[in-house]
């Protein structure tokens, strides 16, 4: 009998070891049922061991305790975002995260910190039961290793250093045409708002007033994620600059001189823009020192940036403690502050770059803003869709302002996702490799000549490609435009995605100790 509930009770221990790789390795998939199970074997061993269980493990316990450590991290960040981004924490961890705290990822490090103090509570556990201390820490050391999500990714980088390319060759400059056409152009980031939301079967219609701008101008359907384009601000440099965000080293950035050598051989979109006379405005949630956007804007400036400081510096105190969610403010304020600042610029000669950055929809965990929750407050909730409905109301709203605003001020607006979503459950839900990003783009009071309004362009493309596409829609470049590896939608000419495929890209992008010296242009230590 005795052997009987050890065997039951070890079996027990081993099947929650099992659970919690399972939820360690497979970020995406349903955690409560999974809980759920863990609490059910654990309560069984707890039954059939009783006191057995709980005696003085040896030291040996501290190899499980330190890999525990180790992984923690890891599998937070995997669990918060669905993959093991290295090349996010690499830019993050040289430009830092100022302003930024935990909120609306209490779940992911809760069940993080769990599902490795199961590891390590079962394997002490067994240990106990057989009476072989040693070699079970060792085992359930070596799993802790085995399925830390950074194994994962060291296991996929050794397997890409020998890889050959030709990307450091493909950087072409922007030839813009000779035209006197300037039209204002709007560009809406929409956080994480992937096309993939159009998919009425899993989203309902949560998408629909997108579709009505599609048909009011040209979408592009087959624009997919590399390497560097993952978060915020590397969808932004890909979008306006031409190339992915891949990381510049480790080195610490502090003061004007650094913040300069923000890759300052690229000819960005405001860059562009500004010799042509645009007077541009960027509008964000968040404060300019998160993860290297005041090091961005150092070195390719627009006129006026407005971002949380400001926003909580010009607007009622009552009116921000509603916006705040988090670290943010909601979507609604963002666009409120975009629509006078759009009044503000209208009645200028100068044509306007104008730049909004939205956070709603961000992930597992989204901002839902104050006007759509019935307390009136602004707040993170598990619910991507309602984020997005409520993001796209106050869009819309901003967008028939400027409709009737503009005057006879022709205007090219652009609705994007910055990325791909951040929700795990998505890559869980959808093949990554049948996962686009939103681009559309459309007109008032211009009429592009290169497509008629309607146009679904299924052309395989990536972020970069959307910067020379913007400009020849706008009439600022002709269709087969270039910009460092981006490649207008427009043109016959392959993009380097369908030059090389997408995996084949991603290979080739990082590590690439020459592409990156091309785009930061520094050989820097």
């Amino acid at each position: 009998m005795i052997i009987l509930r050890k065997v039951v009770a070890v079996a027990a221990f081993a099947s929650l070891v099992l659970v919690s790789l399972i939820n360690i390795n497979k970020p995406g998939i349903e955690s409560a049922p999974m809980l759920m199970s863990g609490a059910a074997i654990l309560l069984v061993g707890l039954m059939m061991g009783r006191s057995a269980i709980w005696a003085r493990p040896t030291k040996a316990i501290w190899l499980p305790v330190l890999a525990g450590l180790v992984a923690i991290p890891f599998v937070i960040v995997s669990r918060a975002f669905g993959s093991f981004i290295v090349i996010s924490l690499l830019f993050h961890a040289q430009f830092g995260i100022s302003g930024a705290d935990f909120a609306g990822f209490e779940r992911e490090i809760f069940e993080g910190i769990l599902y490795v103090c199961m590891i390590v509570f079962a394997a002490m556990a067994i240990s106990n039961f057989l009476k072989d201390r040693v070699f079970i820490y060792m085992v359930a050391t070596c799993l802790l290793v085995l399925f830390n999500p950074l194994t994962r990714y060291i296991y996929e980088f050794s397997g890409r250093q020998d890889i050959e390319s030709d990307l450091h060759l493909q950087l072409e400059p922007l030839e813009l045409s000779a035209t006197a056409a300037r039209p204002d152009i709007i560009i809406v980031y929409l956080e994480g708002l992937e096309r993939s939301y159009a998919n009425t079967a899993a989203f309902g219609d949560v998408y629909a007033p997108l579709l009505s701008y599609e048909r009011q101008g040209v979408s592009f359907s087959q624009v997919g994620q590399i390497f560097g384009t993952e978060w915020s601000l590397a969808g932004i440099v890909a979008t306006q600059c031409g190339v992915p965000l891949i990381p510049n080293g480790l080195r610490y950035y502090a003061g004007m001189r650094d913040q300069a050598d923000f890759m300052p051989e690229r000819r960005c979109m405001s860059d562009i823009l500004g010799d042509l006379g645009y007077q541009s405005s960027f509008l964000m949630g968040s404060g300019l020192g998160f993860g290297g956007y005041d090091h961005f804007f150092a070195a390719h400036p627009v006129d006026r940036i407005i971002d949380s400081d400001v926003l909580a510096a010009t607007r009622p105190a009552r009116e921000i403690a509603k916006a705040e969610s988090g670290w943010v403010l909601d979507d609604q304020l963002i666009f409120d502050a975009a629509r006078q600042e759009y009044d503000r610029r209208v009645t200028d000669a100068a044509p306007m770059l104008l730049t909004i950055e939205t956070y709603g929809p961000h992930g597992s965990t989204a901002v839902v803003s104050r006007g759509c929750t019935s307390s009136g407050q602004a707040g993170l909730a598990p619910d991507v869709p309602t984020a997005i409905a409520c993001t796209l109301k106050d869009m819309v709203s901003f967008l028939d302002h400027v409709a009737r605003s503009r005057g006879d001020r022709s205007t090219v607006v652009v609705l994007m996702s910055d990325h791909l979503n951040h929700d795990p459950a998505m890559g869980a839900r959808f093949n990554d490799s049948n996962r686009q990003n939103t681009v559309i783009m459309f007109g008032l009071g211009l009429d592009s000549a290169l497509e008629p309004a309607g146009t679904l362009i299924d052309k395989p493309g990536s972020m970069p490609d959307v910067f020379p596409t913007l400009l020849a829609f706008a009439g600022l470049a002709d269709r087969d435009a270039m910009a460092g590896l981006g490649r207008s939608l427009f043109s016959d000419q392959p993009t380097i995605v369908e030059e090389k495929g997408i995996g084949r890209y991603n290979t080739e992008l990082f590590p690439n100790p020459l592409l990156k010296a091309a785009i930061w242009n520094a050989a820097q230590e």
